[in-house]
């Protein structure tokens, strides 16, 4: 986690993940519990683990996180796939999503990501998927809407009650350190699901 900002490494609210493929049926996580059955999706499920147990997490149970150092140790432990950090009100952690953006073998990076990368200029990582970027902002979020798609591909805009997958692949370019963009993220929200009365007095209130 060395590229990972201090800002995010020393909180405690780390947990794992495990990513999974729906086939209807029931998975028994690496802690020995079951999930209900999960559906056939496009994408795999990537199942929110507690470090300390390898059973569920959760984004609304406090106990079932822990510390960076601990989860890390946690995805080895478990045969999990990778870390996640949650976020809450609290913090003020914005995470932006950037889906279909990048070419996974030349790491090109389309020209709308550039833009909102450029934007938003905060430290962003490559995704899992290494297909995506996701962006770590600190400021607020105008409106309910958190997913959509753009351009040729997706953004997705959360701030709490979800967590977000860390890879500490840093872009290169991009700041290695969590910044404040409270403006710039309410005109990203507003450019990519348009502005509504509903939003604007959201905004006064």
């Amino acid at each position: 986690l060395q590229n990972v900002p201090a800002d995010l490494v020393n909180l405690p609210h780390w947990i794992c993940y495990w990513q999974v493929s729906g086939t209807g049926e029931p998975v028994q996580l690496p802690g020995g519990s079951w999930t209900k059955p999960l559906q056939p999706q496009p994408k795999p499920y990537k199942l929110p683990i507690n470090p300390r147990t390898g059973n569920h997490a959760a984004v609304n149970a406090p106990e079932t996180w822990t510390t960076a150092e601990d989860a890390t140790a946690a995805v080895e432990k478990w045969q999990v796939t990778g870390l996640g950090v949650v976020g809450t009100a609290a913090l003020g952690l914005v995470f932006i999503d950037l889906d279909n953006c990048r070419n996974q073998q030349s790491g090109q990076i389309a020209a709308w990501a550039q833009e909102i990368v450029a934007q938003l200029n905060s430290y962003t990582e490559i995704s899992p998927s290494e297909t995506g970027l996701h962006i770590f902002v600190y400021g607020e979020k105008p409106g309910p809407h958190c997913k959509t798609q753009y351009a040729s591909g997706e953004v997705e805009i959360y701030t709490t009650d979800r967590y977000f997958t860390v890879t500490a692949q840093h872009l290169p370019g991009t700041p290695k350190t969590v910044e404040t963009r409270r403006d710039e993220v309410v005109a990203l929200y507003f450019k990519i699901f348009g502005r509504s009365e509903e939003h604007t007095s959201e905004l006064q209130s």
